[in-house]
């Protein structure tokens, strides 16, 4: 018999710019957002992966936006 850790469900409201950048680590890393959530609350404060990813994260946000500001002025 498989022994089963046992969750909770909770609620938990984040602003929108942290949603997002959870999301795109998730698919960057290929797992569900619920993943990204418990990976990075368990990691250890100043965990060199975790903070290697959130710089990852922030660069690909920054490049997305100038490409979009690109775009919009071809437009």
């Amino acid at each position: 018999m498989t022994t089963r850790k046992k969750t909770i469900k909770a609620g938990l409201r984040l602003p929108e710019e942290l949603h997002q950048e959870l999301l795109e680590a998730a698919k960057l890393k290929g797992r569900s957002l619920n993943a990204e959530m418990i990976a990075r609350l368990s990691a250890p404060p100043g965990d060199p992966i975790l903070n290697e990813v959130h710089k990852q994260t922030s660069a690909l946000q920054d490049m997305a936006k100038e490409i979009l500001d690109a775009v919009r002025n071809l437009q």
